[in-house]
């Protein structure tokens, strides 16, 4: 029964060992999506910070549908795709904060892989292309500070008669703006929480680029690096077919000199015969 249900929620065999760390990032989305699905509707928030946690629900739903088709797409058995916990995928990618629930299914995929895997096996899963796992938490981790920043941020400073960061838009605008680093100026806490969330977020930001940074650097020299090899491979296989062309010239010119050593044994024999 448990390697049923593996099978329908992961669509992976029990024994395989390999996870990925945007498999990990989606199920750790699925949970603060259903954090923020409880917050929406059990918590009395006001109204502008809740915009920024429904906006974020959008974007999380946004980020579920592009999983859904690219899932869909590599599926070899759509319809069986579909069957089994692909409606559950699509589900999850409505922009309505009640199908947050169906996200939880994402959890439980992954809670499933990592009860099948070792420590060791997860580490080298994670491990196995570095700057990919790298480049997909960080992004994981932008959104989520994106999100968590602008609301602290509107909460700390909406209570301040001369602030200026006064809706859920004002907020997602500073907090967009502020981690790219490019600091407009038009939108700016006033308050000591405020300055304490933007120095975070700012260095969540400055983290951010130094990162995308690293991982162009990677790509531009493995590319570099793959080339160099192919350059040697495609060398060493010249001199190899240069070593076969004088390998069968030598082997041709043995054949020659085996068959004239035939002859003058041939001649010397009719000689003898003859005296």
């Amino acid at each position: 029964m448990e390697e049923r249900i593996n099978q329908v929620i992961t669509k992976r065999n029990p024994d395989d060992k390999h996870i990925s760390i945007y498999a990990l990032c989606i199920a750790l989305l699925a949970i603060t999506s259903f954090i923020n699905f409880l917050l929406i509707t059990f918590v009395p928030l006001e109204a502008s910070i809740k915009q920024i946690l429904t906006e974020f629900d959008y974007g999380v739903a946004l980020i579920f549908l592009v999983d859904f088709l690219f899932r869909l797409l590599r599926a070899p058995k759509k319809l069986e795709y579909m069957r089994t916990w692909g409606w559950l995928d699509m589900l999850s990618a409505v922009p309505i904060p009640f199908f947050s629930i169906f996200r939880i299914v994402r959890v439980i995929r992954v809670a499933i892989m990592l009860r099948k895997m070792r420590l060791k096996d997860v580490e080298r899963s994670i491990t196995k292309h570095p700057a990919r796992s790298t480049i997909i938490a960080t992004g994981f981790l932008a959104f989520l500070v994106m999100v968590s920043g602008s609301a602290i941020m509107l909460a700390v400073e909406k209570g301040d008669p001369s602030a200026n960061i006064r809706t859920g838009g004002d907020a997602l605008w500073w907090a967009i703006v502020t981690m790219a680093t490019v600091g407009y100026g038009d939108k700016y806490p006033v308050t000591g929480g405020g300055r304490i969330t933007a120095t975070i977020v700012m260095a969540v930001g400055i983290v951010i680029f130094g990162v995308l940074s690293s991982y162009l650097a990677s790509t531009f020299i493995s590319s570099n690096e793959a080339q160099a090899k192919e350059a040697m491979i495609a060398a060493l296989k010249e001199d190899l077919d240069t070593i076969k062309a004088d390998a069968a010239a030598s082997r041709e010119h043995l054949n020659l000199m085996e068959a004239e050593m035939a002859e003058i044994k041939q001649l010397l024999q009719q000689r003898n015969q003859a005296s």
